[in-house]
């Protein structure tokens, strides 16, 4: 504290560590201090994750977003305790006019940090640019000799430029001079004498490093003390290709951040910067004209100082205004459902309509002053801009994306929820161990390294967010032994959603959307049919499901369109004969695309009598499923066992695979034909049209006349049938065109025929 003409001067620092209790200095311009918002902090908070800046206009910055509010009620603290501190002449008045425009000057800047603020998690996403990348695009190569990269930076100014280099406090005495030189006269030398230089040329004869004695400002360093060196990449990319900055150099500081060097630009341009820069967390010291940054070039706890990026040739380009070309708001617009989108506080989005689209563009610094010529505000320009470049054709969750917007078969696509995938974690799995042991192993077969494999498969496509196909698992055995609770837990296993697609896949609807939000489709015995119409049907979807990336998604009263689930295909059937009709025919085009596993009756590890004890069931194996998916993530699928194209091998158990042979319709046909059909004695051979043979089969007194009228439930019914069995049978059945009219030859068994 000072006293200056009888009144307290209380300095920046001071407020500031009154306003933020504890502050690690960093600088005299900044320093480390606790959020005013970290009570509502969502994730770890670190020891940098917030900074305070005290030079222009004090500004708090911090790295979480849910302490927005508290973080700018902080700043406007900070600064009007500093400012109010500034002593005033008591004697002097200000005119309303001067008032008025200071306010509106004030609004003005306000409302451009929350823009530039509420860009920040947009910049780094849109424009992400790594340190690898960063390194590859560079358009001249440095010096491979770290130790000269200091030339390059030199080289970029004029030769008769006067450039500071040196240690911090190598400035203000005489023998100082021999840190300002010419950069001719610097590039004549071998090395350098310090870690720091200014990106501002000096007056002749200068020998203090102040604001007064910089002549010209020749670049404009960008760097940030909270960011990674990927993300301030970021906000490199953004100011070289959106606000048009010519970016000549990034400088790895040997330290946790980098240093852009920017061509210095005019003077509207560096006013917006200065408000919006710090909003995007990069250190507001910069922006004085003397403030010293890292020479390349230079040692640094044992370690060069470094050129990353480099381009001299590029010409000179004119920047744009930066608040013309921030990112637009994440709000997006359904011309379909005539509503918007934006993202709520618990990771997915929420329909909002025109009137709440104006208050929010308002909360995030956009103005509702009319500009005179055009008669429009910037929160209607910004909602037609909106309207314009973030329409979206679906908004909606879907399967095995997370929430946010995506380019899906070039549509523009929004996703308004995640799917909630489970983190493994050492531990024991006692029941769930003792269920599928007991429903997968009996006998001579042990079926659980198809479940593990596929439910492995399968968990770890969700988890890395891969499209890969999967085969359909389907479960058959006695009742309430469990099948149903299989799938349940592969359920929470695939993100916790689930559909039901069976009216879908059988042809019972056209509309398929419900189905788009949910990883894991479940098809369940009880509401199955045996119509052999839909068991192909069924069939046809199985294996358009298993193999296609690209789906087709229709709702009703909309416009088809083509998205790329992930889905993953499961059936519980009981085993009995009719309930087995559920199933698709297994014939040659399917029996890669379906694994069958045979259940059998286990007893369960708790109680499940009551609805409480099932519930409590239930609730210890998802307990146990991190430690399942652990010990799942390190066990090895048999190399026997392995797919190249699914993962697993698929696999049907013998026994059900032969009952499901046994009812297929066109097998049932051959048994109704050996023991019915009146052959020719002589040729041992039944020639006709299919309508003759169904004829003959279905009248009154044919003694299978009750079995074929089910078999030929549907027109063509006989003629598809024995289609089948001639390529299953060719030596029983074949077909041969006459006069445009299919005929027939049906052989009689050869056991019979020879009388054995």
């Amino acid at each position: 504290m000072s006293i200056e003409n009888g009144q307290a001067n209380v300095q920046p620092k001071d407020i500031a560590e009154e306003l933020l209790d504890t502050i690690k200095w960093v600088d005299e311009t900044k320093g480390y201090c606790r959020c005013p918002g970290e009570q509502l902090h969502t994730n770890k908070t670190g020891d940098r994750a917030c900074i305070v800046f005290i030079t222009g206009s004090p500004t708090i910055f911090c790295q979480h977003q849910s302490c927005t509010d508290e973080v700018q009620e902080a700043t406007r603290q900070l600064r009007r305790a500093v400012f109010d501190n500034i002593p005033v002449d008591p004697l002097r008045k200000i005119p309303t006019a001067e008032i008025k425009q200071k306010q509106k000057e004030e609004q003005r800047r306000n409302r451009l940090e929350i823009r530039g603020r509420a860009s920040l998690s947009k910049i780094l996403k849109d424009f992400r640019w790594t340190y690898e990348q960063i390194m590859a695009d560079s358009r001249d190569k440095p010096n491979p000799h770290p130790s000269m990269h200091w030339r390059e930076i030199i080289s970029m100014f004029k030769s008769d430029d006067v450039i500071w280099m040196g240690e911090k406090w190598d400035s203000g005495g005489s023998e100082h001079a021999r840190n300002f030189r010419t950069a001719e006269e610097w590039l004549k030398g071998t090395g350098v004498p310090g870690q720091l230089t200014c990106p501002g040329a000096f007056k002749s004869g200068a020998i203090s490093r102040s604001n007064d004695n910089v002549l010209h400002r020749r670049f404009l360093v960008v760097e940030s003390d909270v960011h990674s060196k990927d993300d301030v990449g970021a906000i490199f990319k953004w100011l070289r290709d959106e606000v048009g900055l010519s970016l000549r150099a990034v400088v790895d500081t040997a330290g946790k951040s980098l240093h852009g060097w920017f061509d210095f630009p005019k003077k509207l341009v560096l006013e917006q910067l200065e408000i919006i820069l710090p909003q995007l967390g990069c250190d507001a010291g910069l922006f004085k004209p003397s403030q010293p940054c890292r020479i390349p070039g230079a040692l640094r706890d044992g370690k060069y100082q470094a050129l990353v990026y480099l381009d001299k040739a590029t010409k000179p380009r004119v920047p744009t205004l930066p608040d013309r070309v921030l990112p637009l708001p994440e709000l997006y617009y359904d011309g379909v459902g005539q509503c918007y989108w934006r993202a709520n506080q618990t990771g997915g989005w929420q329909k909002i309509n025109d009137t709440s689209v104006h208050t929010d563009l308002i909360s995030r610094g956009y103005s509702v002053l009319k500009d005179e010529a055009t008669c429009l505000s910037e929160v209607d320009v910004t909602k037609r801009q909106i309207q314009l470049k973030n329409d979206i054709v679906y908004a909606g969750p879907l399967a095995g994306y997370d929430a946010g917007h995506h380019h899906i078969c070039n549509q523009s696509i929004l996703v308004t929820q995640s799917p909630v995938v489970i983190e493994p974690k050492q531990g024991q799995w006692p029941l769930i161990n003792a269920i599928i042991e007991g429903l997968l192993i009996n006998g001579e077969i042990d079926q659980t390294p198809y479940l593990f494999g596929w439910i492995k498969v399968a968990y770890e496509a969700i988890r890395d967010r891969k499209l890969m196909p999967g085969q359909a698992l389907a479960i058959a055995g006695p009742r309430e032994s469990g099948k149903s609770l299989i799938q349940a837990l592969i359920t929470e296993i695939l993100g916790g959603r689930a559909a039901k697609p069976y009216q879908y896949m059988t042809g019972g609807t056209s509309f398929n959307s419900e189905h788009f939000g949910a990883e894991h489709l479940m098809i369940e015995d009880e509401s199955a049919s045996t119509d052999i119409r839909a068991r192909r049907n069924l069939g046809a979807a199985i294996k358009n499901l298993t193999v296609n990336t690209v789906q087709r998604c229709h709702a009703k009263n909309r416009t088809a369109l083509s998205l790329t689930p992930f889905w993953r295909l499961t059936i519980s059937v009981n085993e009995e004969p009719e309930n087995l009709m559920v199933m698709p025919p297994i014939d040659e085009s399917i029996i890669d695309k379906i694994i069958l596993l045979k259940a059998h009756r286990c007893v369960m590890p708790m109680p499940t009598n009551t609805p409480r004890e099932r519930e409590v069931f239930f609730k210890a194996l998802r307990a146990e499923l991190p430690a399942f998916l652990y010990d799942l993530m390190r066990w090895d699928i048999p190399e026997s066992l392995m797919n190249a194209r699914f993962g697993v091998c698929s696999y049907q158990h013998p026994e059900l695979l032969e009952a499901l042979n046994d009812i297929q319709p066109e097998l049932q046909l051959l048994s109704i034909l050996d023991q019915s059909l009146c052959f020719n004695v002589l040729t041992r051979e039944w020639n006709g049209t299919a309508e003759r043979l169904e004829q003959e089969l279905t009248q009154q007194d044919a003694s299978f006349s009750h079995k074929s009228r089910k078999l030929f439930y549907y027109s063509n019914a006989c003629g598809s049938y024995l289609g089948k069995l001639a390529k299953h049978f060719p030596d029983r059945i074949s077909c041969r065109k006459v006069r445009g009219t299919t005929i027939w030859t049906i052989v009689k068994p050869m056991e019979e025929a020879t009388g054995v």
